[in-house]
């Protein structure tokens, strides 16, 4: 079985309200597509949500 791989970047500042959105999306990426596998960078808000 190979693994599902996202990647995510962004912005440096990134408002609060992205979280709730950002969460319902590594919701859906993980329920129903199956991602198993996420690359996230480690600079800004961004990264830091995910």
């Amino acid at each position: 079985m190979s693994n599902k791989i996202c990647t995510f970047f962004g912005h440096w500042d990134t408002p609060e309200e992205v979280r709730p959105l950002l969460q319902g999306v590594l919701k859906q990426l993980i329920e129903n597509r199956g991602a198993d596998t996420f690359y996230v960078g480690n600079q800004g808000g961004f990264d830091l949500m995910v």
